[in-house]
């Protein structure tokens, strides 16, 4: 019946809308390859079970189309396309509505060399443009081999949610994504618990990663993320909740910290926020922030921002444009140079390292946020000598600094408190190192006036380096 079901969605001759009664085993059947659902299949909590895929169940649900209440079992073999676009193994386009999925299969990434350029991977859903709601990923999604040649966005759950009436809401990925690259990669690739990108104002509302990121490559030439919530957001992401631990490491071999790296975001919630004069709000990172490698190359644009360095956080990379209330760590923060001689020929004052608590880099008011979490910035030499004009540093304990806001007005900290210990230990002087309890750097020299009112800070300041003699 099911089979029948499917034959009629291919051919376009469906018209009543579906229910399914009893689990169902897939093994050694191929279904039908469904161009678009524009009804609704009620799953009514049952379960897919044995169902060896590459594709997706549905290639697109309509606007009239849905998918509800469907489980996909652990006994099912989950593989993408070697070739892959947008992809998700519910669907890879949504338009229409997901309600009520739980994937319980692990993934495996075949290659990344053969994508198609921006590609948006999710194990539930593709691109969505409409409505995705209380569904959750419980598999692994596992990658290990050489290089892709294009960029791409992977996630838990849904690849982007896009467009002002797209709602991402009440998703839970507690798979792990386990990364391993080959080389210094040279596209820009994104990896995340619950969603991959969210863009054009759409919305991302008490979602929680549980699961942890790792991604380890020789280097990255291009932009790289590694986040619990989602890698890029252009409008709201509010009540949302990272546990997982968060890792990125850039080196040739254990332990070196020798990878040149750009344009990286290591973060709870997401690596870039830009909602347009937005308030997000009730953010929260429980999970470890860890990122290690060797130098950092330079800046570059990244969304609307023009400066998008190294940034390092629980809660936020690089706010741009965008009001932060109401949210908090709790998780160590850590992030490791360790071969900054390497790149002693590059220097530019617009090349802040950033890295806190709450927002590592932000343009735009932070109110009534909290970092309980201890902060380690260690940007140091091989051998630890001291390294003229290399690095400059903006660390705090809620703020790292707004250095890379590039002369906007800026607006002010209020009400905000750290008790973590704040720790920077760099090799390198000549370079307006700043490390503070609240802020690191809070403000653009000769350009903006910050205020920071009502803050508090009770945990230790440490600012280590390399003695001169």
């Amino acid at each position: 019946q099911f089979i029948a079901f499917m034959e009629l969605a291919a051919s376009g001759e469906i018209k009543d809308n579906y229910r399914i009664s009893r689990d169902l085993d897939l093994a050694g059947v191929e279904l039908p390859a469904v161009a678009e659902l524009a009804v609704s299949l009620d799953g009514q909590g049952c379960a897919i079970t044995n169902w060896t895929t590459s594709a997706p169940m549905f290639e697109k649900i309509g606007a009239s189309g849905s998918v509800s209440n469907l489980v996909l079992d652990s006994s099912c073999t989950l593989t993408l396309p070697a070739e892959h676009g947008n992809f998700g193994f519910i669907t890879s386009a949504n338009a229409g509505t997901i309600y009520g999925i739980e994937n319980y299969a692990d993934v495996t990434i075949p290659a990344l060399a053969t994508l198609v350029n921006n590609a948006v991977v999710g194990v539930i859903c593709g691109d969505c443009t409409g409505y995705i709601g209380d569904c959750s990923n419980y598999g692994n999604i596992t990658y290990s081999g050489p290089i892709g040649t294009m960029n791409a966005y992977y996630a838990g759950v849904v690849g982007r949610v896009t467009g002002a009436n797209a709602v991402a809401d009440n998703l839970y990925n507690l798979g792990n994504v386990n990364v391993t690259i080959d080389d210094v990669t040279s596209t820009s690739l994104y990896f995340n618990g619950v969603v991959g990108t969210l863009n054009s104002n759409a919305k991302l509302l008490n979602s929680t990663n549980d699961g942890n990121v790792t991604v380890k490559t020789k280097g990255n030439k291009q932009m790289m993320t590694a986040c619990g919530i989602v890698a890029y957001a252009g409008g709201e992401v509010s009540n949302c909740t990272n546990k997982g631990d968060i890792t990125y490491i850039a080196e040739t071999a254990e332990g070196l910290a020798d990878g040149p790296v750009q344009r990286t975001g290591v973060c709870g919630i997401a690596a870039y926020m830009g909602w347009s004069g937005k308030t997000v709000t009730n953010n929260h990172n429980e999970g470890e922030i860890y990122f290690r490698a060797g130098y950092n190359l330079k800046y570059a644009k990244c969304g609307s921002a023009p400066n998008y360095s190294t940034n390092v956080a629980g809660v936020f990379g690089h706010i741009f444009n965008c009001k932060t209330d109401n949210c908090s760590n709790s998780g160590k923060v850590t992030s490791i140079l360790g071969n900054i001689e390497n790149a002693s020929t590059y220097y530019g004052t617009d090349v802040r390292q950033s890295c806190a608590g709450v927002v590592a880099s932000t343009w735009g008011e932070v109110s009534n946020c909290t970092n309980s979490g201890t902060i380690l910035a260690q940007w140091i030499t091989k051998d630890r000598t001291a390294l003229a004009k290399n690095l400059v540093a903006q660390v705090g304990g809620v703020v790292g600094g707004d250095y890379n806001a590039t002369g906007k007005n800026v607006t002010d900290i209020k009400n905000c408190l750290n008790t973590g210990d704040v720790t920077l230990d760099c090799d390198s002087r000549q370079s307006n190192n700043c490390v503070g309890g609240i802020a690191g750097y809070p403000t653009q020299e000769n350009t903006a006036t910050r205020v920071i009112s009502d803050c508090e800070n009770t945990g230790p300041i440490t600012l280590m380096g390399q003695s001169l003699t």
